[in-house]
């Protein structure tokens, strides 16, 4: 049985500091990763090299080389075009994005973006020749680059929707501008207590709400296998 989104459950604040936890408790933790490639992205870097190299070490320390990816065949040049287009002054409005600023002039530029970054990565898929190539530009790379690089949208992968998926009028896997504008629905319900973590660990405000739902789908992930 799902949960209502204000009751029955545990504070937010308590499931991402438990996250947060895992992070300053080891100073190499894969979780920093993030932490290296937003904060470099946050100073708009202009060597474009260096910020390639920090957005695929993300990306690979968060999942997206393994298996049967298509950047696994590529090096971490691969991804200039999709790194220059985050750095475009029109998606400064977009960095670390503070709740109440969404609008449906930053709705619109976001999924802009997104649909930018999807025909990029998309060029990319095609041009790699592999028998097991059968992953697609998801939800998931584009939301974790744009959640590395800009802070402005959580990251669509499985332990998150698993956790979105726990709560009545979230119940989505597919990302477009309506089911977005559902979890911000449930952001602005919750806002004062998204924004008081926010301030006190200094992550923008859609990091922690990713790490609240990524949490709660792990937990989620967990249980189910603990049952079989």
């Amino acid at each position: 049985m799902k949960e209502n989104l204000t009751e029955n459950r545990e504070p937010i604040e308590n499931i991402v500091m438990e996250f947060y936890k895992n992070i300053k408790d080891d100073e190499n933790h894969r979780f920093k990763s993030w932490e290296h490639c937003f904060d470099f992205f946050k100073s708009v870097p202009t060597d474009i090299d260096l910020a390639c190299l920090h957005l695929g070490f993300y990306l690979a320390s968060w999942g997206m080389y393994r298996g049967s990816s298509f950047l696994l065949q590529k090096d971490y040049k691969i991804h200039k075009t999709a790194v220059c287009e985050v750095l475009k002054s029109e998606y400064d409005v977009l960095r670390g994005i503070e709740l109440q600023c969404f609008n449906d002039e930053k709705i619109n530029i976001l999924f802009g973006l997104i649909g930018r970054l999807n025909t990029i990565y998309q060029n990319i898929k095609k041009s790699v020749e592999t028998k097991n190539n059968d992953r697609d530009t998801t939800d998931t790379l584009i939301t974790k680059i744009l959640l590395g690089t800009l802070g402005c949208i959580p990251a669509y992968d499985r332990f998150f929707i698993n956790g979105i998926r726990q709560f009545d009028g979230l119940s989505y896997s597919t990302l477009n501008e309506t089911n977005f504008r559902k979890l911000l629905n449930w952001c602005d319900e919750n806002k004062d207590e998204i924004q008081e973590i926010s301030e006190k660990i200094k992550y923008p405000p859609m990091k922690i709400v990713d790490m609240y739902f990524w949490s709660m789908g792990a937990k989620f992930d967990i249980d189910k296998k603990e049952q079989k």
